[in-house]
């Protein structure tokens, strides 16, 4: 996985509901430091906040320590945000996350942009991921549900060849 994320301009991440797509994957770019932030935007407010949460969780269970995770693994909604600029995760709604590659600086760069359940096809999934695409930001594009294979090929790099799947 993070080997072709590194390769990669983009990435399909395509796997069953509960196999670790929002939870583990996030973990293992930020361990990789392949970015200086993982982005991962959701379609709901509701979603971005128990990702957070759940993140959370599974950090502060492994490293043995209560709080460990609470100024690495941030969220920003429309309506509400626990954010820290040691935040090495950070779960946005599409909205929130759409606004960050719109108004931010350079930084950006650095950053992995992770957007979820794009299965569902809403427009500012859409638009946040061809903005991505279109200034060069990492991507990996992640659903239980969606067609890989098309997503893919919507992705191909400048030879034509299609994103890889995973």
């Amino acid at each position: 996985f993070i080997d072709m994320v590194s390769d990669n301009p983009v990435v399909i991440l395509s796997g069953n509901t509960g196999s670790g797509k929002t939870t583990l994957g996030a973990q293992a770019l930020m361990e990789s430091e392949l970015g200086r932030k993982v982005i991962q935007p959701q379609p709901r407010i509701i979603l971005a906040r128990n990702a957070c949460y759940r993140v959370r969780q599974e950090m502060d269970y492994a490293m043995h320590q209560k709080g460990y995770a609470d100024k690495r693994v941030g969220y920003t909604t429309s309506t509400d945000s626990e954010v820290d600029p040691e935040n090495e995760i950070l779960m946005a709604t599409y909205g929130a996350a759409l606004k960050m590659v719109i108004h931010g600086g350079k930084e950006i760069k650095s950053f992995i942009f992770n957007p979820e359940e794009v299965h569902l096809r809403e427009i500012e999934a859409d638009i946040l991921i061809g903005l991505c695409a279109k200034r060069g930001l990492k991507l990996v594009i992640s659903s239980a549900t969606m067609n890989a294979e098309k997503m893919a090929e919507t992705y191909s790099n400048v030879h034509g060849e299609p994103a890889p799947i995973l």
